[in-house]
């Protein structure tokens, strides 16, 4: 074979690679996404100076580009063994004004919905049973769903138990 019939034949294949690699990253830029976390948080000073538990929601754009989102939800995961109440009480989670949704987020840009949970706690996760999975999800405007790590009511159930044994260790110890 000529050299030069080598040289033209490698030249095709680098190029080749390099236009599919080029396509490839074009559409990667465009196509966008999210990162739904769940984050627990202790909150300091509730109506009687405790400690509170609440959790959040975080959405972040990983995207290149400028994406909107529908309110995020929590949902469960496992629902078959759960009754008809029992489905109905995570609807009073969803505590946000549906009117801020849409919502745009600028690439890097982070959403957060936060939910205080000594009440929700006593309205609705008190009653599921422990190894109840939820997750928080998000829509965007497109109609893909982006979801959390599943999480399950009996982790809930001991933060909020937790904070609330904080408390009554720090306030006893402040009434001495």
């Amino acid at each position: 074979m000529v050299p030069s019939f080598i040289l033209a034949i490698y030249g095709a294949i680098v190029s080749t690679v390099a236009l599919v690699w080029n396509i490839l990253n074009a559409f990667s830029q465009f196509k966008g996404g999210f990162k739904v976390e769940r984050q627990s948080e202790i909150k300091f000073g509730g109506p009687e100076g405790e400690i509170v538990a609440s959790m959040s929601c975080k959405v972040t754009n990983i995207g290149r580009t400028s994406r909107y989102i529908a309110m995020p939800k929590l949902e469960y995961v496992n629902f078959e063994n759960l009754s008809k109440s029992q489905l109905d009480g995570l609807a009073l989670l969803q505590i946000e004004s549906a009117q801020e949704y849409p919502k745009e987020l600028k690439p890097g840009e982070v959403h957060s919905v936060n939910y205080d949970l000594p009440e929700y706690y006593e309205k609705v996760i008190k009653s599921l049973p422990f190894d109840t999975r939820l997750c928080f999800h998000v829509l965007d405007t497109h109609g893909k769903k982006y979801s959390s790590e599943h999480f399950t009511a009996g982790k809930v159930v001991s933060e909020v138990l937790g904070c609330r044994e904080m408390s009554r260790a720090i306030l006893g110890n402040r009434s001495q």
